[in-house]
């Protein structure tokens, strides 16, 4: 009897397939013209509502991994990616220098991070990328596991204490069937009706998770266990694993939001405000000791307020006392009820998962230590010298990451890979990697363009700190714009150029390249290195995207439509591809079509007029 339900269920299965309803689940698919692999646009579909889904990096893999080939997969969230822009991630330093020290060797580095996801995540991904030969597997995690997908501030998949559950879930969800049914549950609740498209951490204003929330506990355990099952993935793959530590910001990120303890009497919290904004007013007097103390009487009421610590601890520097200035901007970070920041907790279980493992292969990167103890970090209290915001690295961040990783690398690599190591050739400094990789003036503006306008928003906004650090952004992007004058632009083209002579393969530097020369109306150029870009990653809708808009301005409008429709079909939410479609349907007089997309822009984002 028990056969007949299984035979109607991989029925339906297999029917829904050969109709083409729903999408594959895996981050790898098949690439059809060389049977090698990309990675799958819509893999974010299975952990995110489509229009709010995250994307992979796009990727092109071999199919067989070549002899003598060292294969790197790098897993974590949008720090680990890069952002805010990954053209100068840890990863690709990386690369770099294994590549300059190991000049006989070949290095694949697949960075299968991305932004918003968790270790619920990251295990699914960390199965798959152990199907394909791995050597390496490099973990940096632990910043999304309240935010991300099941955790308890999420706005995504809905929290879940049972781990069996969310694992079963995710299982469901990669089957059609379990595609059809979230829709039509999605269709027929409503679900998530007013959140119609991606607004970055604003999405989780009303999602604030006290340090003493019960549910913590369950997220801390279900980071361990996804952690433990990760690293014992790669080691019956029979790769080794580094795991770093998170660094996080402490120094020049105020917490986002703050919350009091519960219990407390009205009387208690009179008494506590008095203290407090007692203490604010002698810290604008500069009396900083007797700031701290009346803070000190605030903390015995409710020591639970994440803005207090950080108040404390910003006097405390001033009193040269770094130590306890170190302690409460952990504090502030800690209890911060916005939790986008791996805390002390988070590191401690890396610490412990990873720690004395060398036997099994396992090794441990100490990213909060080596941040700590860089030397442009003052008094151990990492900030603003190598974070862009809270936990996003700047360059040096990013060099500083990957240096304890070569580091660590170079030193469980097979007799064979150490033995072509030149010994005579330094590590690349960071000047080097940034010519490298073609950092310029340009992109340092276009980053710091970025980080204004994300610290220009909520929670950002709500810091205590954010007007000093608008400020600091601001400065830094009129210098950089000042030095852009026509002979520096000149000088940027060269540095690409050169770049791309020693990769010409790089579709990062081509995409960056070509934008550099669309902004100096080089368009013919733009085009050129857009082209190369997408033969190497066709999978790109933001490329197919930006080809079409060129396209369409040289008047190029039956191929331009060709690759807008060609964006929208790998992700059939990108606003803009829907918006570009819409203009040049309506200027060949499809105002039908035309009308159809723009409406489906408009869904998506309501402000578009």
């Amino acid at each position: 009897m028990t056969i007949v339900p299984l035979l109607l269920f991989v029925g339906m299965e297999m029917g829904l397939r050969l109709a083409g309803y729903g999408y594959s689940p895996s981050y790898f698919v098949k690439a059809s013209e060389d049977n090698g692999y990309r990675s799958n646009q819509k893999f974010g579909w299975r952990f995110f509502s489509p229009h709010l889904a995250r994307f992979p990096l796009p990727l092109s893999l071999p199919k067989d991994k070549s002899a003598g080939t060292y294969r790197i997969f790098v897993l974590g969230g949008s720090a680990a990616r890069g952002e805010p822009d990954y053209s100068f991630s840890f990863s690709r330093i990386l690369g770099k220098m294994l590549s300059d020290n190991y000049p006989k060797k070949e290095f694949e580095i697949i960075n299968t991070a991305m932004v918003a996801i968790n270790s619920h995540v990251v295990y699914q991904i960390a199965k798959e990328c152990a199907k394909l030969k791995p050597d390496l597997f490099i973990v940096y995690l632990g910043n999304n596991e309240v935010v991300g997908p099941f955790g308890s501030g999420t706005v995504f998949r809905s929290y879940s204490p049972n781990l069996t559950m969310i694992r079963a879930g995710i299982w469901a969800n990669s089957l059609r069937l379990g595609q059809l049914l979230n829709s039509l549950i999605q269709n027929v609740f409503k679900k998530e009706q007013n959140i119609k498209v991606w607004r970055g951490m604003e999405m989780f204003l009303e999602n604030q998770v006290p340090f003493d929330d019960p549910r913590l506990q369950k997220v801390y355990a279900h980071f361990e266990r996804n952690l433990t099952d990760i690293i014992n993935i790669a080691g019956d793959s029979g790769a080794k694993v580094i795991v770093s530590t998170v660094a996080t910001n402490l120094k020049d990120n105020a917490p986002f939001a703050s919350q009091h303890k519960k219990g407390l009497s009205e009387a208690q919290k009179a008494d506590w405000e008095k203290s407090f904004q007692a203490g604010i007013e002698l810290t604008a007097e500069g009396r900083f000791g007797e700031a701290v103390n009346r803070y000190l009487q605030a903390v015995q009421i409710d020591g639970n307020y994440a803005d207090l610590h950080f108040f404390m601890a910003r006097c405390c520097m001033k009193l040269n006392k770094y130590k306890e200035a170190q302690k409460y901007y952990i504090n502030a970070r800690d209890m911060d009820v916005l939790r986008f920041r791996a805390d002390t907790q988070i590191n401690r279980i890396i610490r412990e998962k990873a720690s004395g493992r060398e036997n099994e292969d396992v090794y441990l990167v100490d990213a909060e230590r080596f941040f700590a103890e860089s030397e442009r970090t003052s008094h151990k209290i990492p900030g603003e010298e190598l974070f862009y915001e809270h936990v996003h690295m700047n360059f040096f961040g990013n060099y500083l990451l990957a240096k304890a990783v070569f580091s660590q690398a170079s030193s469980i690599l097979s007799e064979d890979m150490r033995s072509s190591y030149s010994r005579e050739i330094p590590i690349l400094s960071p000047d080097k990697c940034a010519d490298i990789l073609a950092l310029t003036e340009w992109d340092l503006s276009r980053i710091f363009a970025r980080i204004l306008e994300r610290v220009n928003r909520p929670p950002f906004t709500n810091q205590i700190n954010n007007e000093q650090g608008q400020k600091k952004i601001v400065e830094r992007m009129k210098k950089v714009k000042k030095q852009l004058t026509p002979s520096a632009l000149d000088l940027v083209q060269q540095a690409y150029r050169i770049a791309l002579e020693n990769s010409p393969d790089d579709w990062i530097l081509h995409d960056n390249f070509a934008e550099f020369n669309k902004e100096r109306g080089n368009y013919e150029e733009a085009l050129a290195h857009w082209r190369i870009a997408l033969e190497r990653v066709p999978d790109y809708a933001d490329l197919n995207n930006n080809l079409g808009v060129l396209l369409a301005y040289k008047g190029k409008l039956d191929e331009a439509i060709n690759y807008f429709s060609e964006a929208l079909r790998i992700n059939p939410y990108l606003i803009e591809a829907h918006t570009n479609l819409g203009l040049v349907l309506k200027k060949i007089g499809k105002k039908d079509e035309a009308s159809k997309h723009f409406s489906k822009a408009k869904r998506l984002r309501p402000s578009i007029r």
